[in-house]
């Protein structure tokens, strides 16, 4: 899917900037390089994975793709939405149902199976390549930065389910309208966020923040 010069941008900015402003202890090393989207830094912790946000509220992506088994593509290429929002209502309703049993993350990842025509691409969360996750808020639409936190997803991933949030997309947005694909996220509470914040591992005093007046 064809990404705005606007993400593009601040996917670029987000990680070159947490490479900026990491501790002298932590030696980083650019993992990707062939895709000009990926903003994995490989260190000497573990892997960190870097990602933007324009929210207070932190979304772990627990899905990245599931396809469907019941299609919703129209023959001109555009997506049914009515039937794309009751798979995202159905599936939600069983989230809860996985929950309340207290099935773990990867459990209830196994029982989505039953939904999906090609194998689930899982998030970041449940992808045990990623040791951690970095995210950047900005400030509006521009590239000065407000924070960063580091999040240990070895550490959510022990979390039992029910006392995290999990939901599909709705992905009713202009810009997602188009998109076919469901994807999930985990909201955590505050106090495991605040259990699994790592940042003072990654970032030190130092602060680096080129093109802070630019919008974008």
């Amino acid at each position: 899917m064809k990404v705005s010069p606007y993400t593009e941008k601040r996917v670029k900015h987000s990680e070159s900037y947490v490479r900026s402003i990491l501790r002298e202890d932590v030696n980083p090393i650019k993992n990707n390089v062939e895709n000009h989207l990926d903003v994995d830094i490989y260190t000497d912790l573990g892997m960190l994975d870097v990602q933007y946000t324009s929210s207070d509220n932190l979304y772990v992506d627990y899905i990245s793709v599931l396809m469907h088994k019941e299609h919703c593509v129209l023959p001109d290429r555009k997506r049914d939405h009515p039937k794309f929002w009751a798979q995202v209502n159905a599936m939600n309703k069983d989230l809860k149902v996985f929950q309340n049993l207290g099935y773990s993350l990867e459990e209830i990842l196994h029982c989505l199976g039953v939904y999906v025509s090609k194998d689930i691409k899982p998030g970041k969360i449940m992808n045990k390549r990623y040791d951690y996750v970095a995210y950047v808020k900005y400030i509006g639409k521009t590239l000065e930065v407000d924070w960063v936190r580091v999040l240990d997803l070895n550490y959510l991933r022990s979390v039992p389910s029910n006392r995290a949030r999990i939901a599909f997309n709705l992905k009713d947005k202009w810009n997602s309208l188009n998109d076919w694909h469901h994807s999930a996220y985990v909201k955590f509470n505050e106090r495991d966020l605040d259990k699994a914040d790592v940042t003072s591992k990654f970032i030190g005093n130092k602060v680096s923040n080129p093109e802070t007046s630019v919008v974008v």
